[in-house]
């Protein structure tokens, strides 16, 4: 059996990652082949480890699965424009105002998930809350 760590976190952060391992599910699950197929296996073992810790949380203060289902939204966003950005920068692709129309929604997209793990690490009173640069409301 391979080495697991256990690192604290906020709850916050604890649904950002499943909500991402969703999305690599449903991303992987597009193409049928040997490499996705390993990689649909460590994403489902991984999910299933994380949905253990979050099956023996107290129950949050208010119900989440709004703030669940626009975090996974908005990551899904940031996952589809990276995938467009990363295609850019050579000739040819050259940056134009498609590209920064992406990053721009990107960088909007990042706030907005920081706000949104914000509100669950508050719903759930978590001891660990994840602080950003541009993000000074609601930390209390």
């Amino acid at each position: 059996m391979g080495q697991l760590v256990f690192a604290p976190i906020s709850i916050g952060d604890l649904w950002d990652k499943i909500t991402i391992l969703n999305i690599k599910l449903e991303e992987y699950g597009k193409v049928d082949n040997e490499t996705n197929r390993i990689k649909i296996e460590y994403v489902t073992k991984e999910l299933a480890e994380l949905m253990k810790i979050i099956d023996g949380l107290e129950a949050p203060s208010a119900p989440i699965d709004d703030i669940v289902k626009n975090l996974k939204a908005v990551n899904h966003m940031i996952w589809r424009h990276e995938d467009v950005v990363r295609t850019y920068g050579s000739d040819l692709k050259p940056y134009d105002s498609e590209f920064i129309k992406l990053v721009t929604d990107v960088h909007q997209g990042n706030k907005d998930r920081c706000q949104y793990k914000l509100d669950i690490n508050k719903l759930y009173n978590s001891d660990i809350v994840e602080t950003k640069s541009y993000i000074n409301e609601g930390l209390k």
